[in-house]
C-alpha cells in the first residue's frame, strides 16, 4: 500500500485504479479481494488524494490485528450485537433504530 504513488492523480476512481493494479501486481492481493482496501482511498483534509488509513499504524500492529485466538475458531455468538458507525460510514448501512434501555 505504501508503494502506491497518488501523485499527478486528480481523482479518486483514477486512485483505486492505480493502486489495483500495484497490489496485484505485487502478488499480495488477487483482483477480487481488493474493494475493501481500495474503500480507503479518498481525499484527504489536505485536499490530496491518497489512503484514508493510518498505514503505518497498520503496518506496526498488522499481526495484533491479523491474529484470532485458536480456542475461537468454530465458536459463534447467538446473543445481541451492537454496531457503531459514524455518520460518513460507507461500511455500516444507516438503518434508523431506537434502542430502549431500562
Amino acid at each position: 500500500m505504501k508503494t502506491v504513488d497518488f501523485q499527478n492523480i486528480n481523482n479518486v476512481v483514477n486512485a483505486r485504479t492505480v493502486a489495483r493494479d500495484k497490489l496485484v501486481a505485487s502478488g499480495v492481493v488477487d483482483a477480487d479481494s481488493t474493494g475493501f482496501i481500495l474503500m480507503n482511498i479518498g481525499v484527504k483534509q489536505d485536499k490530496s488524494i491518497g489512503w484514508l488509513c493510518n498505514i503505518d499504524v497498520l503496518k506496526r500492529h498488522f499481526t495484533d490485528i491479523a491474529s484470532f485466538p485458536s480456542e475461537m475458531i468454530g465458536k459463534q455468538y447467538a446473543g445481541p450485537t451492537l454496531f457503531i458507525g459514524g455518520d460518513k460510514s460507507n461500511y455500516i448501512p444507516y438503518v434508523k433504530r431506537f434502542i430502549q434501555c431500562s
